[in-house]
């Protein structure tokens, strides 16, 4: 009678540690799975948000283009502060989507750079054309060179936006496409927007980034 109360029991111990070990098994992955969902779902997110970043970036580049352009015709007084408003608006939303994207590897020092000077240095000819000071010849061809560059910008920036817009790439398509290319490769596409600013000269007036 003894033994086979304790040959029961410890099938019934066994039982129970094989069916602990199933559920811990179970248990742990079940959080594989829950922890997989979360980062392909966090890759989708951030995927999203870096597309999104690219399109605003290409619009408010198309959007600076544009008023740069307009105001090398502009007059009169409200004209001129009006446009200065404008392009320096479009300058910092253009920053602002640049920073939203993971470039700091990139060094993309002379983008950044245009970009902080571009709508500074149209304010402060406003401010000169405001005080009745006529802009010398330097200042003007400066304006016009700062309305090629902010095309040509936004031309390869909306070339990169309308790609991405078609074939919608996920997570490790964008990383690719943000980060550096290694050596012995070509350059990506956001990598090769530094070549347009390649041997301007430096950009002097009265700013913080001058």
């Amino acid at each position: 009678m003894y033994v086979k109360i304790r040959k029961k029991t410890l099938v019934i111990f066994s039982i129970l540690a094989a069916l602990t070990v199933l559920g811990l098994c179970a248990g742990l992955l079940a959080m594989d799975v829950i922890r997989k969902n979360e980062r392909t779902e966090y890759q989708a997110q951030t995927a999203a948000t870096w597309r999104q970043s690219v399109a605003e970036l290409s619009e408010a580049l198309s959007d600076l283009e544009t008023d740069l352009q307009k105001g090398l015709y502009s007059s009169g007084d409200y004209q001129t502060v009006s446009w200065a408003a404008r392009v320096f608006a479009e300058a910092g939303a253009a920053r602002t989507a640049l920073e939203a994207l993971p470039v700091y590897e990139l060094r993309l020092q002379a983008t950044e750079t245009f970009l902080n000077q571009v709508g500074e240095f149209t304010l402060e000819m406003a401010r000169k054309q405001l005080r009745g000071e006529t802009l010398t010849d330097g200042e003007e061809q400066s304006l016009k060179n700062l309305a090629a560059r902010s095309q040509e910008l936004a031309d390869e920036v909306l070339t990169v936006s309308e790609r991405i817009a078609d074939e919608n790439p996920g997570y490790e398509e964008m990383q690719k496409l943000l980060l550096p290319s290694e050596e012995g490769e070509d350059k990506t596409e956001f990598e090769s927007l530094e070549e347009i600013f390649a041997g301007d000269d430096p950009l002097t007036y009265d700013g913080e980034h001058s």
